[in-house]
């Protein structure tokens, strides 16, 4: 139903829930804490993925409250939620975006 479809897409919009997608793998991560700063990465799904993605964060001066990843055939989908974000963090996510293999990157705040 419509109603359905629009109750996905809040999920996915506002906490990075993914139900019912053809391409992504099912993925439901645990409520973020109301400081953290959420970030969604979606990746090939190769080796050697997730290391440089948090090295990105961690040469910034982040912390990592939470992290998790999940994938469905070639795709990858990680969730990282840091704590105490700076007030601009696009250069981060540009860095994050750059990366080989990446395909999307964004944050939830």
């Amino acid at each position: 139903t419509v109603a359905m479809a629009l109750e996905l897409l809040r999920e996915f919009w506002t906490n990075g829930t993914i139900r019912s997608s053809v391409n992504f793998p099912e993925y439901q991560p645990r409520k973020k804490g109301g400081r953290e700063l959420r970030i969604l990465v979606s990746n090939e799904d190769v080796p050697n993925m997730e290391g440089p993605i948090k090295s990105v964060l961690g040469q910034a001066g982040y912390n990592i409250a939470h992290s998790g990843n999940e994938s469905r055939g070639s795709v990858a989908y990680n969730f990282i939620d840091i704590n105490n974000p700076g007030a601009d963090m696009s250069q981060i996510l540009d860095q994050i975006g750059a990366l080989r293999g990446v395909t999307s990157v964004r944050a939830i705040k």
